[in-house]
């Protein structure tokens, strides 16, 4: 567009998951978790480029479950599910936010 018009838009990645497989320690003790990017796109246009912002939050996601029947790197995971049979392990769900990310740079025509 013409110098000085400026274009805003809301961006949402959706819900996306992500494997911890090549860290055996994230593989042992997260697994895999949910996450989301969301915020907002500008793009002003000048004379010789366009600048360029982002402001975006992330969103986390994870249930923490003991999978009986399954194993993560040989070590089956029974035990763990039968802590919370006997009431020394307790299934939860972890929500998080983390706001106020800032990106910018500048591109040229």
């Amino acid at each position: 567009g013409p110098v000085g018009t400026v274009c805003t838009v809301e961006v949402d990645s959706l819900w996306r998951t992500v494997n911890f497989e090549k860290s055996g320690d994230l593989q042992f003790g997260v697994g895999h978790m949910r996450y989301r990017l969301r915020g907002t796109c500008t793009v002003t246009v000048g004379e010789r480029g366009s600048d360029v912002s982002a402001v975006y939050s992330l969103d986390v996601y994870k249930d923490w479950n003991f999978d009986g029947g399954k194993a993560v790197g040989g070590v089956s995971l029974d035990l763990f599910a039968a802590m919370q049979f006997y009431g020394v392990g307790q299934e939860f769900r972890m929500f998080g936010t983390a706001t106020g990310f800032q990106y910018s740079t500048w591109v040229s025509r």
